[in-house]
């Protein structure tokens, strides 16, 4: 029985009840329906906490289904003679099929965004990218027409139209000539990838400093060359607009610091990446309630990231005592308040750390 089963069945319960008069309070109520009440309403609340707890791992497999023969391959890889010729009606019945089965039937495992993004690209006629829009998906008419006019070709290399070959108007240095220059944004957007050294982590980091103004008022310790060398399946698109905000929140607290440093760890199966403000502190009282992740930007943060990596902040205080504030972990609910923990109640260092944790 699913939650809206048990919502319907637990609905028609109280209504009997009432009919049979009972007011439907626990009073009234005798132990053994009183108990078949209490395990309903218990299981309602169980799978409305499972849509709203954090998934990484699952919402990496899923990307990575966009990289495997039996998934969704050839939205991003051209067809090989293995395969067969390409044709795209029976592309899109089969691959419709396949984004049910593999995407949708698992959509609660995905940030909203991110399912936004696969369903635009795979479905749609435009798709959501970092900073602007791309007005050309497998959806799109122009492309099913193109096709059906170039018979078992692929379609990277369709040229598009000059109307749409610009993400905005504000913008042409970002040009989306041919299909293939979709399909890699694409990829680009759901894969950390080494294969195209602008593309890569640590160009991302770069990216995100400069845009933000901190590489103009911040000195910036040389970031590890292993930032570089990551590959993993995961929405760049969320972990851009995070770091957007971290930026912005160290640029707001620059008078008491303006040194800054990249870290990365690399464990067995997952990479810690800490944005470090070093020097920095909080005068924020530790337990306040602004720091539970309900409200504000930490809010903010948090539904940006959910289903896509974990995070947590390390914030020294004036008094030089230092917490962790687990914001997202694996299987928590982001609906509940988060609670910080003393690390140590002295610690002459003082840093405000932004730490993600992206599983490989």
């Amino acid at each position: 029985m699913n939650h809206r089963e048990a919502e319907s069945f637990l609905s028609d319960f109280r209504r009997r009840l009432v009919e049979k008069g009972a007011d439907g309070s626990a009073n009234d109520l005798n132990t053994k329906y009183l108990n078949l009440l209490v395990q309903y309403e218990k299981m309602i609340e169980e799978v409305k906490l499972t849509k709203s707890s954090h998934n990484p791992v699952e919402a990496k497999d899923i990307l990575a289904s966009f990289s495997r023969d039996e998934g969704l391959k050839f939205f991003t890889h051209e067809y090989d003679r293995s395969v067969g010729t390409f044709n795209y009606s029976k592309h899109i019945e089969k691959s419709s099929d396949l984004f049910q089965k593999l995407i949708t039937s698992r959509r609660e495992y995905l940030n909203k965004e991110t399912y936004d993004r696969l369903w635009g690209f795979t479905k749609g006629t435009f798709f959501k990218t970092y900073g602007h829009s791309i007005q050309m998906a497998w959806g799109n008419t122009l492309l099913k027409d193109w096709c059906e006019a170039n018979s078992e070709i692929y379609p990277s290399k369709y040229l598009l139209p000059k109307y749409i070959q610009f993400a905005d108007k504000g913008n042409r240095s970002i040009k989306y000539a041919y299909f293939n220059d979709v399909i890699n944004r694409f990829k680009f957007d759901i894969q950390l990838r080494t294969d195209d050294p602008w593309q890569t982590l640590d160009e991302i980091i770069k990216k995100g400093v400069n845009s933000s103004g901190l590489n103009t008022d911040f000195n910036l310790q040389p970031m590890p060359r292993e930032l570089k060398n990551v590959d993993l399946f995961i929405d760049t698109v969320q972990i851009k607009s995070a770091l957007s905000n971290f930026f912005e929140w160290i640029k707001k607290n620059k008078t008491r610091s303006t040194d800054l440093s990249v870290c990365l760890i690399d464990n067995a199966d997952t990479y810690e990446l800490d944005i470090k403000h070093l020097g920095s502190y909080v005068s924020w009282e530790p337990y306040a309630e602004k720091w539970n992740g309900l409200s504000g930007d930490l809010k903010t943060v948090r539904d940006i990231l959910q289903n896509v990596c974990d995070w947590q902040m390390h914030v020294s205080t004036e008094n030089n005592c230092r917490y962790t504030y687990p914001y997202l972990t694996r299987h928590q609910s982001i609906n509940q308040p988060v609670q910080p923990t003393l690390i140590s109640d002295w610690n002459a260092d003082r840093d405000v750390t932004y730490k993600l944790i992206l599983y490989k």
